[in-house]
């Protein structure tokens, strides 16, 4: 077995076992966007699906996800972000569940508390 390909295999489960580093609540305000970002292998067939996106649509709106390769890996590993626009004050729980497309098991899954302040509506104290 090619050294390259035993490294590559050993790292990518690494990655996938690693959990994010939000400890402390994602705070935010109304009108302002958020980013989420999760490991990802692509090569592994997983990817990464909201686990209570009925409940999420009133405090928050999907802009853009993305994957961000990790250049030393040719693109096999990285970070998939998710960016938010915060819509409603509140406390909610970005559920993602990692699995394949395919599968209904979840391989794995991520709690992310989120708190959205109300806007500012006076931000220069004036």
């Amino acid at each position: 077995m090619n050294i390259r390909y035993l490294i590559a295999l050993v790292c990518i489960s690494v990655v996938i076992s690693i959990k994010p580093l939000y400890k402390e609540p994602i705070t935010t305000r109304e009108g302002y966007l958020f980013t989420i970002k999760v490991p990802s292998a692509p090569a592994t067939g997983f990817d990464w699906f909201f686990g209570n996106e009925k409940e999420l649509k009133d405090y928050v709106q999907l802009v853009k996800t993305e994957f961000v390769s990790n250049p030393s890996f040719s693109g096999r590993l990285g970070k998939k972000n998710f960016t938010f626009k915060a819509l409603k004050d509140g406390k909610i729980i970005i559920k993602l569940i990692k699995r394949k497309s395919w599968e209904e098991k979840e391989a794995d899954h991520f709690l992310f508390k989120v708190h959205i302040k109300k806007a500012d509506l006076n931000p220069r104290g004036i």
